[in-house]
């Protein structure tokens, strides 16, 4: 291990200091990985590039330096694709935006933006400037210039959400947007685009490019579902029905009898219960809620220790089998372990333990 560690350093110290990348770094297969709709349709696909491994360390390294440059500059509403970030501010945010709008009877538009394949039709020499400008070394942006960096960087653009509380203000913010974007080659794609009013008396339509932007009652921003009417339900009912899918696709795990019990229980918390649980830091928690959630929990552990009836078997010492704690105690604490998190990054950096 040593030795490859020292051949790949000095290999990289080479590149480094001739500013030359070896051409097969740069040469990468393409796999296509489906989105939703219509799969005969090309625009569906999203494509992966799979790169040599000393490459991909080379762009961790050229990435890590980036970082250590831009993150400090960044505001703190960008949490996606951040270290040490999650983007439950901003759903927390926007739930109690809406919620305060309804309880207060005051108006609201809601324009979630979407852009058309942002990072491959982005302006290449406005994205130069920008680096240069947020102190990127300028010895790693000849490198970023080089076609295989434009395949690396993949969609990381996110739907952004933008709230006013009047119809005028909403339309000049969003032609602004779009004449903005298109200065920086960013186009905004006005199928998946979307429009949310909230206790609104006029009904006249918000455009783009003299297109109107569809109206939706609900929207799924960040994963989770924020609605007109408030609440949590719909957003508690989709993830049980994600975490149930998931669960279903590794039917054959809960079926096997080579893998440990502690194992399945392990994968169950990794790749059932994440989804089941995310953004469960902002839901609203009635009796009712707790309970649909964890029903389905306990089912599916009955199913993981293979407790069928008539055999029978408390919920209490169902959730011992399994290291669980009861539900309510797992979402305290991850709402508690939020608002900690959230507090320490409120801190000044000279502050932080």
């Amino acid at each position: 291990m040593k030795t490859t560690t020292d051949m790949l350093h000095s290999l990289f110290t080479k590149v480094w200091d001739e500013e030359k990348i070896p051409e097969d770094w740069r040469e990468g297969v393409i796999i296509k990985i489906p989105k939703k709709g219509d799969l005969t349709n090309c625009n569906n696909y999203r494509g992966i590039m799979l790169l040599s491994v000393p490459g991909k360390v080379l762009n961790r390294i050229l990435l890590e330096r980036m970082k250590a440059a831009v993150d400090p500059l960044l505001r703190d509403q960008q949490a996606g694709f951040r270290s040490n970030r999650s983007c439950t501010d901003q759903i927390a945010t926007l739930r109690i935006i809406v919620e305060q709008s309804i309880e207060w009877n005051s108006s609201l538009y809601i324009n979630f933006i979407d852009y058309e394949k942002a990072f491959y039709s982005v302006d290449r020499e406005t994205l130069w400037k920008l680096m240069r400008h947020y102190g990127v070394p300028e010895k790693i942006t000849p490198w970023s210039r080089t076609p295989t960096r434009e395949c690396l960087a993949g969609s990381y653009m996110q739907a952004r959400c933008q709230t006013v509380l009047s119809h005028n203000h909403m339309q000049d913010k969003s032609i602004q947007l779009s004449t903005t974007s298109l200065g920086a080659g960013l186009r905004i794609n006005k199928e998946k685009t979307k429009l949310m009013r909230i206790n609104t008396p006029t009904t006249t339509p918000v455009t783009i490019d003299d297109r109107p932007i569809k109206e939706v009652d609900s929207f799924t921003y960040l994963g989770s579902i924020i609605n007109k009417q408030g609440g949590t339900d719909r957003d508690v009912t989709a993830r049980v029905g994600k975490a149930r899918a998931a669960f279903i696709i590794l039917k054959n795990i809960w079926a096997s009898r080579e893998i440990a019990t502690l194992t399945r229980v392990r994968i169950f918390n990794s790749n059932v219960k994440s989804v089941l649980l995310y953004g469960s830091e902002t839901w609203r928690m009635t009796k009712k809620t707790m309970q649909k959630i964890q029903t389905f929990i306990n089912s599916c552990l009955r199913r993981i220790f293979r407790i069928r009836w008539p055999d029978k078997i408390s919920n209490k010492e169902l959730w011992q089998r399994g290291s669980q704690d009861p539900l309510e105690s797992q979402i305290r604490r991850r709402k508690w372990g939020w608002i900690g998190h959230t507090l320490h990054q409120r801190l000044p950096l000279h502050a932080r333990p």
